[in-house]
């Protein structure tokens, strides 16, 4: 491409050497800006070519407009006749005006109730004779009124990855790159951030039920890296970790998405089968355990809480379960 994205077009290019291509014309007094492109227009009698102008105005995206003028004149000459001097070209991706969308069942009844009311109308007024004209009037009315109904859509610049650009921001944008920013790059950054705030709060709260010996007790399914759900748990773990290390944003947030799933799959298994992952000559041992940690949890002088951790410690390092809490660990309950 001969003017890169988001430069300024030299003012004196002739317009032939920017044809096809998306322009945003701004004005260096104001906010007036346009978005135009140029297209080799049909030769006239006398062999000359044509170049027809079309153009939006970001304050009235909704109305394309057209000119037709020399394909040898200066780029900066024509472009004074949508924005005011002085004019700033700029290359930008292709645009897309708004576009006329189909009629929904509102914008029917709308037109229906005009036509009614207009042909009411008449015949109210004309009586029988003027009958024969109601229903024509009411048609006509409500084609008058089509244009202030008609739904369009939206107005956009395409092909500039992450960041979506329309009327509202675009001029704000082409001014950032104009000094040298680069907007989207920052909303990149946002967003992979909060990606990975998401997965860092996850896992605070994993090693919060990881230190809660109750919980640990209760659902050991959640920390026994045997029982499947677990195991695809801690992988997507690994996972996000790469990817957060060498992939781009929407890999990182299929991996994020991975973690959370996985993560939810997991923790609902373990609250579900409960003590009954256990070997069933262990679950009994398990409960009193639990009860005895509970104990510890609610006791009103230290040494209740050191008998109860005590007599719980006893009853875990009998079990000989690796994924089954150790008291000397940091536990929610010692705090």
């Amino acid at each position: 491409m001969k003017y890169p994205y988001w430069h300024p077009i030299p003012a004196g290019t002739p317009v032939e050497d920017v044809t096809g291509m998306a322009i945003l014309a701004m004005s260096g007094a104001d906010d007036d800006a346009a978005v135009c492109r140029f297209e080799i227009w049909s030769p006239t009698e006398d062999g000359e070519r044509m170049a027809q102008l079309t153009y939006a105005r970001l304050d009235r995206p909704q109305s394309v407009h057209r000119l037709t003028g020399s394909l040898e004149g200066r780029l900066d000459f024509r472009l004074r006749s949508v924005v005011s001097d002085p004019v700033i070209a700029v290359a930008i991706p292709d645009w897309q005006a708004r576009r006329h969308l189909p009629l929904g069942a509102f914008h029917w009844a709308s037109l229906t109730v005009i036509t009614l009311v207009v042909a009411l109308v008449v015949f109210i007024i004309g009586g029988p004779v003027a009958g024969f004209f109601a229903v024509p009037a009411g048609l006509l009315a409500a084609l008058a009124m089509y244009p202030m109904i008609r739904p369009r859509g939206e107005f956009a610049i395409r092909t500039t990855g992450d960041l979506q650009l329309d009327e509202h921001n675009l001029l704000d944008y082409a001014r950032a790159r104009l000094d040298g920013e680069r907007p989207e790059m920052q909303r990149l950054e946002d967003r992979r951030a909060a990606i990975v705030a998401r997965v860092d709060d996850l896992r605070a709260e994993h090693i919060a039920l990881r230190e809660d010996i109750v919980f640990r007790i209760d659902f050991p399914a959640m920390f026994d890296t045997s029982v499947p759900t677990t195991a695809e748990f801690q992988t997507s773990l690994v996972r996000f970790d790469d990817v957060a290390a060498a992939g781009g944003v929407d890999d990182l947030e299929q991996a994020a998405a991975e973690v959370e799933i996985t993560y939810a799959t997991a923790r609902q298994h373990a609250e579900t089968v409960g003590i009954r992952h256990l070997p069933e000559d262990k679950r009994d041992d398990a409960r009193r355990a639990s009860k005895a940690a509970r104990l510890a949890a609610r006791a009103s002088t230290e040494g209740e809480r050191v008998a109860s951790l005590t007599q719980t410690k006893r009853i875990l390092d009998s079990l000989g379960l690796h994924y089954m809490p150790e008291i000397g660990e940091p536990l929610a309950i010692e705090r």
